[in-house]
């Protein structure tokens, strides 16, 4: 499997978190839970091979997407094609990132899945076609910074609120320290709230669930899930019917079937 994972440089890196190709991955299962990760991705495939959402209890396919598309904040879990002979480039934006370039609020994107030319026209299109015709990587991974660069608008940039308040979630689990952070910051409850949702995606309070829930699965990648009262307690649930209650909600099993059921990747579980 080639498997290449990279940081912009310097500015991108402040809003684009990384650029992963990836080809030949040979998985054995056909269809995989995506736990939500708190982030938005475009993802553009190289091998003309159409990938599907499918029902997450029928495991019946209810989309198909083919050559390019974006893939919002989810607030749950969605089943998806494991790549079987598949060739991928993907890019993942840091939590505040997205605006910039997508033009308009990155809230109408929650939990959908949707072809990219219906945001970037013909535009996706020129960098797919691009990416197919040069093999070197050094090559691939310029033209999407320059293709980014191209999208840029600097009047989409978050208000420094913004990445204030993402920064209070990261480094704190306890919902009550974020009680009166409008009030620090000098906005109306009900008007952070809105910015948050246009910048980021969720409410507040909804991205810092799927953080916390994303700390527990760094937790359990570690090999420190044995101990799940601790693991709860360690993350910021108040008690383990909390945590049990709120992993269930973002993995659709509890912890202990997770860790049973869990594949290579902590964000994809193999279902088929």
């Amino acid at each position: 499997m080639q498997f290449d994972l990279r940081k912009p440089p310097y500015p991108l890196n402040q809003l684009v978190e990384s650029v992963l190709f990836y080809d030949q991955y040979s998985p054995t299962h056909q269809v995989e839970r995506l736990l939500p990760d708190g982030s938005l991705n475009l993802i553009v495939e190289l091998h003309g091979v159409a990938q599907h959402i499918y029902d997450n209890r029928l495991l019946t396919p209810i989309s198909t997407h083919k050559h390019a598309w974006l893939s919002g904040m989810h607030s749950g879990y969605i089943s998806i094609d494991s790549g079987i002979g598949t060739s991928m480039l993907i890019i993942r934006f840091l939590p505040q990132g997205a605006y910039p370039f997508l033009h308009f609020p990155v809230t109408e994107l929650n939990d959908l899945v949707i072809e990219a030319d219906l945001v970037f026209g013909q535009h996706i299109a020129q960098l797919r076609e691009q990416l197919l015709a040069n093999a070197d990587n050094e090559i691939r991974f310029e033209l999407v910074y320059r293709w980014l660069q191209a999208r840029f608008r600097a009047e989409f940039l978050p208000p420094q609120a913004i990445n204030y308040t993402l920064g209070q979630i990261h480094q704190n689990n306890d919902t009550h320290t974020f009680k009166n952070l409008h009030q620090q910051l000098g906005y109306s409850q009900k008007h952070l709230i809105t910015l948050f949702k246009k910048y980021v995606g969720f409410r507040p309070k909804q991205y810092q669930q799927i953080t916390r829930f994303n700390l527990a699965l760094a937790h359990i990648a570690q090999g420190q899930g044995l101990q799940l009262t601790a693991l709860g307690y360690d993350c910021g649930y108040y008690d383990q019917a909390h945590f049990i209650k709120e992993f269930k909600k973002f993995a659709g099993f509890s912890p202990k079937k997770f860790i049973r059921e869990k594949g290579d990747y902590i964000h994809y579980l193999p279902l088929r």
